[in-house]
């Protein structure tokens, strides 16, 4: 009995070595998966920083973006001011250049007026220039014949 006995502990002694020896390299498997996990974390840790770094790099983007945008409004707003002021004086330039057209077209049409004034006229001399052409003739052929009389009569 002493002897199935020690074989019994033998035999248990040589599984709880074999439960160690499998104990211990689950542990160092353990291990291994905790360095892993620890590298894993470190390269998560600088993957974090990173990602820390670009929204800082991004806000400040966006910091400037808004100061431009700003910017761009005023810039907007000045151009609306000068778009209006410009509105504004060419409505006023286009009312005087309506005003001065309206005293052309007025005069315009004084002049035609006058003009038809003046054909009136010089139609109206033209009829009275017929006569005095015939009488400045008939006076010539009268002068014509004083001066035939006068050498006749000094003869």
């Amino acid at each position: 009995m002493s002897e199935q006995l020690l074989k019994l502990i033998l035999s248990e002694v040589k599984s709880m070595k074999d439960d160690v020896q499998s104990l211990k390299g689950d542990m160092q498997a353990m291990k291994d998966d905790v360095q892993s996990l620890k590298g894993d974390m470190q390269a998560m840790k600088d993957d974090v920083q990173s990602l820390k770094g670009d929204m800082q790099a991004m806000k400040d983007d966006m910091v400037a973006m808004k100061g431009d945008i700003s910017s761009m409004k005023g810039d907007i707003v000045a151009l609306q001011t000068d778009m209006q002021s410009m509105k504004g004086e060419m409505n006023s330039r286009f009312d005087t250049l309506e005003t001065k057209l309206a005293f052309v077209q007025r005069d315009i049409a004084d002049v035609k007026k006058k003009l038809g004034y003046v054909e009136e006229q010089t139609a109206s001399a033209s009829e009275l220039q017929s006569p005095l052409v015939e009488l400045r003739k008939q006076m010539i052929e009268q002068d014509v014949d004083i001066k035939l009389i006068k050498r006749v009569l000094a003869l």
